[in-house]
């Protein structure tokens, strides 16, 4: 199993977005993204929606506006952990803070949370003993946990 991760965001926030993938990136190489940063304008929403429903990660930029909100349902909606980047200026409100699985205090924070969990999962696939689970620091955010 290849994991996925899918970043929610504004558009406005495509910089910001690319930025932290290549993070990502570095950091967890055997992640695959799904790059909305690159789908074409008509096929934006959808290409949103699919990958927000089959990502095994998804990680909000932020908790403000229309369109991370949305995100983040759709991905709380199937079960999907989300990782939520807190915004130091303003808090969440109770849909978005209901949503997020776990927040980091930085998009700095996400590459590291991201290679450890690659690294768990690999693990769960190589049928390591689920002992170190128990001792996780990423419980909230794994899949695989309550299996």
């Amino acid at each position: 199993m290849i994991p996925s991760l899918f970043i929610a965001a504004s558009i406005r926030q495509a910089c910001a977005v690319q930025r932290l993938q290549r993070a990502i990136r570095i950091a967890a190489p055997s992640v695959q993204i799904f790059d909305w940063t690159a789908a074409p304008g008509s096929q934006f929403f959808s290409f949103c929606s699919d990958a927000c429903k089959s990502a095994d990660l998804v990680v909000c930029y932020g908790h403000v506006g229309q369109e991370i909100g949305i995100q983040a349902g759709m991905a709380y909606a199937v079960g999907a952990p989300v990782i939520g980047i807190r915004n130091q200026q303003e808090a969440p409100g109770p849909m978005m803070a209901g949503c997020v699985t776990r927040w980091a205090d930085g998009e700095e924070v996400v590459p590291g949370l991201v290679a450890q969990l690659a690294g768990c999962w690999q693990d769960i696939e190589s049928f390591v003993p689920l002992g170190k689970c128990r001792r996780c620091n990423l419980r909230d955010i794994c899949q695989f946990y309550n299996l």
